[in-house]
């Protein structure tokens, strides 16, 4: 992990959550947002933050973004 400040606020929590516990997923700021109950401007806040972090990947597209866990 990365030596960066980790964010701990809930939604920060809810999201490494929803990750852990579907570990082989990537999924987009507005499926995120829906799985942890936040908007997606929030959602994306919080997964940018958390790749920053070095605790999330980020897959980015043509026409999105996508997040994993980072192994």
């Amino acid at each position: 992990m990365s030596s960066k400040r980790l964010p701990k606020s809930g939604l920060h929590k809810r999201i490494i959550a929803f990750f852990k516990s579907h570990p082989e997923s990537i999924d987009t700021p507005r499926g995120v947002a829906t799985w942890v109950g936040c908007s997606r401007e929030e959602a994306k806040k919080a997964l940018d933050e958390l790749v920053k972090a070095g605790m999330l990947n980020s897959i980015l597209t043509s026409s999105t973004s996508g997040y994993s866990l980072k192994k």
